[in-house]
């Protein structure tokens, strides 16, 4: 019993002498105990030893596992404090389990105050840590980075917008309570990490939504990753904040929002949807070369082809006004309805209006889909390289003809009317040879500076006139036979052999009075 007992003492003066060479004069020795390596969930800068619940901000699980080796956790070593008042908060973390780790100073030197929340209990430890450092280094610049998070997540989302524009564009959408809860839930702006990007992502966005504090988050890529740009809507505030986020996140996102758009814009109406389409108009030059402008008929096959290519369906109707040039193409159905494709940088747009009904005027964002370089317009410019003749041509009938005589000597020219019975008429057609036709491409680079010789008239005001160009060829100028052509109609050319034998039979059966 003796010689335990002088062993003890032994042991407890060697301690005693240790713990003065470790200056913790004012510390109480303790038999260390195991502490398993802490999961940190949450920090708090600070010094209110209450850490106040509002001022907790949580930790990305990316920076998890890189936390207890950045605070030298296995040169931890504990202790007692003889004046736990002493204790000087700097910072605090929380664990997966509740419990609090005070990091802060006691008698000039770093002290951890950890608060287990299973047992209630409290304990000590001392590490060599420079806490300045860590607060000037990580702490501060990650509450600045989780505090502005949080200011995101407690922001209420009024807006949303998924194709690259402008703010406040008329392809906005508003975002009501439940599909703002839904987007925040995919969004998971708590594992956001801050990252420099050299770029205003405004520029080239995927998505977008404002919030109601006044800044618009802007969904993107970077370098081969998904990234969020937030920005400021306040004049002067030119603070820009960039976050990469996973795929995952940033695919739920465009899906959300492509959802709750599908829900917020009306689609075409069943006019649109049912349009068939019987001539075009091209504005725009292919790549290949320069065309001059005409309007060009569309059989019902190739309506057929270009329908689908158009994707009418996912149209979205927009009453906001848009700014725009010129159309790059028009399309005109059967209905006497023209769809004018317009680009207003750098989206798309078809203005639906009717030649028959001032008062209609639909306007559609179609997306690039029908842009340039597009399949569809790729289609498009195909039959405008070989066309086909309508067959309102084939089947056009007609009553009158006026024949256009040449000047006279005093440079007048005159015209003789006849009438037109059933089987002049059809003697007239089958020398027209209308499956000879080709749709005439060169009409506006030799100008229309000469008169047609004969006009073929039906009583509802369609026409046909017949053009002899230069000895050449004929020309065949059709107005108002194929619905909603326009003004000017639209011309075809043919075998100069076909004007010398209708001038042969007209000059006979319809003689100069």
């Amino acid at each position: 019993m003796g010689r335990n007992h002088q062993s003890f003492l032994n042991v407890m003066k060697i301690l005693f002498v240790l713990c003065l060479l470790t200056s913790l004069s004012s510390c109480s020795l303790v038999i260390d105990t195991k502490l398993d390596k802490p999961n940190f969930t949450s920090f708090y800068v600070g010094e209110d030893d209450s850490l106040p619940s509002d001022e907790i901000l949580p930790i990305t699980q990316k920076k998890r596992s890189s936390i207890p080796s950045l605070l030298l956790f296995s040169r931890w070593e504990k202790t007692k404090l003889t004046d736990p008042d002493s204790f000087e908060l700097r910072f605090a973390l929380v664990d997966d389990k509740g419990s609090s780790y005070r990091f802060g100073t006691y008698n000039q030197m770093t002290m951890i105050k950890i608060n287990r929340k299973d047992s209630k209990s409290t304990s000590y430890y001392s590490v060599a840590l420079d806490l300045d450092f860590l607060l000037e280094r990580t702490w501060m610049p990650m509450l600045e980075v989780e505090s502005s998070k949080a200011d995101l997540i407690s922001s209420t989302i009024i807006s949303g917008d998924i194709v690259p524009f402008v703010i406040n564009s008329v392809l906005s959408f508003d975002i009501n309570a439940e599909d703002n809860q839904e987007l925040k839930d995919v969004m998971k702006i708590e594992e956001w990490e801050s990252i420099n990007v050299p770029f205003d992502l405004r520029e080239n966005y995927k998505a977008m939504i404002t919030l109601s504090n006044g800044k618009v988050v802007f969904f993107g890529n970077y370098e081969s990753g998904d990234i969020a740009q937030v920005h400021s809507l306040d004049e002067g505030d030119d603070t820009v904040e960039s976050y990469r986020i996973s795929i995952e996140v940033a695919n739920s996102v465009l899906t959300t929002l492509g959802e709750i758009r599908s829900s917020f814009f009306d689609g075409p109406s069943q006019r649109v949807l049912n349009a068939t389409f019987s001539s075009a108009y091209v504005w725009l030059q292919p790549s290949d070369g320069m065309y001059p402008l005409w309007k060009f008929p569309l059989s019902q096959t190739q309506n057929d082809t270009l329908k689908p290519l158009m994707k009418i369906g996912q149209w979205w109707k927009i009453d906001g006004e848009i700014e725009s040039s010129e159309p790059w193409y028009c399309l005109y159905s059967e209905s006497r309805d023209s769809y004018c494709y317009i680009l207003s940088e750098p989206l798309g747009f078809i203005e639906v209006t009717s030649l028959d009904d001032p008062t209609l005027k639909e306007t559609y964002y179609v997306g690039n889909d029908i842009g340039y370089n597009s399949e569809f317009l790729t289609t498009l410019f195909s039959f405008w390289e070989n066309p086909v003749i309508p067959a309102e041509v084939k089947a056009f009938n007609f009553t009158k003809t006026k024949i256009i005589y040449e000047a006279g000597e005093e440079g007048v020219i005159s015209a003789g009317e006849f009438r037109v019975n059933a089987s002049q008429m059809q003697k007239i057609k089958s020398l027209l040879r209308v499956d000879e036709w080709s749709l005439d491409k060169e009409i506006f680079a030799y100008g229309l500076g000469w008169s047609h010789t004969y006009e073929f008239k039906n009583v509802d005001g369609s026409v046909i006139r017949v053009y002899n160009f230069k000895n050449i060829r004929t020309v065949f100028n059709v107005k108002s036979v194929i619905p909603n052509v326009g003004e000017n109609g639209i011309f075809f050319s043919g075998p100069m052999e076909i004007y010398t034998n209708l001038e042969k039979y007209m000059n006979t059966t319809f003689p100069k009075k």
